[in-house]
């Protein structure tokens, strides 16, 4: 990716996050809360067997630094 491709890249980005919060602006909370209480209550609809193995190998990392730091 060259440097103008990726300025492009982060423009469309910048856009997007634009149009998110002008969407946003024109919800009320009542609509953001229910939007979130929807989202909430749908994590069984997600697979989330990769976070649990992400969050597996972080935990070990971090026993293997601790372990490293108290060796000191």
């Amino acid at each position: 990716m060259t440097s103008s491709e990726a300025s492009e890249w982060m423009s469309g980005w910048d856009a997007v996050a634009a149009r998110e919060r002008q969407e946003l602006s024109g919800k009320s909370a009542e609509e953001k809360l229910r939007a979130l209480a929807f989202l909430m209550a749908s994590t069984d609809l997600f697979d989330l067997s990769v976070l649990e193995a992400e969050d597996q190998i972080v935990r070990e990392r971090w026993v293997r630094l601790r372990s490293m730091n108290r060796k000191r």
